[in-house]
């Protein structure tokens, strides 16, 4: 008996690094990327819902909570000539995300579980997909900059692919509720 558990046991280990294999985490390839984790409980998947959304951040654009939130930055700086003149071509820029998330407090039976897995995988891909996008605009940001004919103007240029990405970023929230509606 003691022989078939271990074998149940070792293949059930094998099926996880499978699955784990199956479903490459959705940061991955977002450099600067911070977590936090706030709590929730519940048993029931209703339960966590209501303390997800009684607990999770709250949007940044209404006294509303949230499932999870992601903020994305950009700096960039440039050398400076002897004259105080800056040059553009040294331009450099960076990009930081700080996601916020939820983390199961409470112990719960294997179906709620499964059930909260998929929820969590899904809200973990949807916020990734907000990171990467901002974060696919770092060339755009830099080709702005540099193309900009002063040190004033090369800001405001970046200011300005920073205010579509946000644009973008607010439409897609309203549009899908903040994750609530199908995306």
């Amino acid at each position: 008996m003691i022989g078939k558990c271990g074998a149940a046991a070792a293949l059930l280990l094998a099926c996880s690094a499978v699955q784990a294999e199956e479903a490459p985490d959705p940061f991955d390839q977002l450099p600067n990327v911070h977590f936090a984790y706030y709590d929730v409980t519940g048993v029931s998947m209703e339960k966590i819902s209501q303390s997800i959304y009684e607990n999770g951040p709250r949007d940044l654009n209404s006294p509303a909570h949230l499932a999870a939130r992601t903020e994305w930055s950009f700096d960039w700086t440039w050398k400076v000539e002897g004259e105080g003149k800056c040059d553009l071509s040294t331009t450099t820029a960076s990009f930081r995300a700080f996601v916020i998330l939820p983390s199961l407090a409470d112990l719960v039976a294997p179906d709620v579980l499964k059930e909260w897995n998929a929820y969590l995988a899904k809200l973990r891909q949807r916020e990734a997909d907000q990171a990467r996008y901002a974060y696919s605009h770092l060339p755009q940001l830099l080709a702005a900059i540099k193309g900009a004919p002063s040190c004033e103007a090369a800001n405001k240029a970046g200011a300005a692919v920073l205010d579509g990405i946000k644009t973008y970023t607010l439409g897609y929230d309203a549009q899908t509720d903040h994750g609530r509606k199908a995306d």
